[in-house]
């Protein structure tokens, strides 16, 4: 059970949920901003979807590219830095542009990149490619922390400079994990 413990750790990490709730409760414009809990369950459906997709298929992915688990540390390493610094410097506001339309915000801004940017993605494809974790501990842990995001940003409603500086925490424990994964990698290699 410790490999489920684990993923979950640097899956709440990858996600940065806190990102997401920034980004939704300051969008502007209240109209755009869907209500209603369906929007958020397509979105989270969608994430994990595709992240089990990934995480199903990663060991094999690996092997077809031909690179090995102990490099492709150096991917959501490199990744997780550069999401982190945004996170800690911009917490994504100003770069993102929000859909006009509430069904848009299942894909976008809740989906991709909210619940499975390239971040969570390298990462759930590492943590399930790993015999230490594998995907039957990595699913879970990612469909748990994903689910709790999603339910969070259907349930805030208020902007708090509380969600930003989350953001900002969490975004300076992604570079702290890029640079883990980083040095592990480079060590392996």
């Amino acid at each position: 059970m410790s490999g489920f413990w684990e993923a979950l750790g640097i899956l709440i990490v990858a996600v940065n949920p806190a990102v997401l709730l920034a980004t939704k409760s300051e969008a502007g414009t209240p109209g755009s901003v869907p209500r209603g809990p369906g929007t958020y369950a397509a979105g989270w459906a969608l994430a994990v979807l595709l992240g089990a997709a990934a995480a199903i298929g990663a060991a094999g992915f690996l092997r077809w590219l031909e690179v090995p688990v102990e490099s492709f540390r150096l991917t959501p390493g490199a990744v997780l830095i550069v999401e982190g610094l945004h996170a800690v410097w911009r917490a994504r506001r100003p770069g993102i542009v929000l859909p006009a339309r509430g069904w848009e915000w299942s894909v976008h801004p809740i989906a991709l990149p909210g619940l499975l940017g390239p971040g969570t993605l390298a990462t759930v494809l590492l943590l399930s490619a790993e015999n230490s974790t594998g995907p039957w501990r990595t699913l879970p842990a990612y469909g748990l922390v994903t689910a709790v995001t999603a339910v969070l940003a259907w349930a805030v409603r208020d902007a708090l400079p509380l969600w930003r500086s989350l953001a900002q925490l969490t975004g300076a424990l992604q570079v702290s994990l890029g640079v883990a994964f980083v040095l592990a990698g480079i060590h392996a290699i």
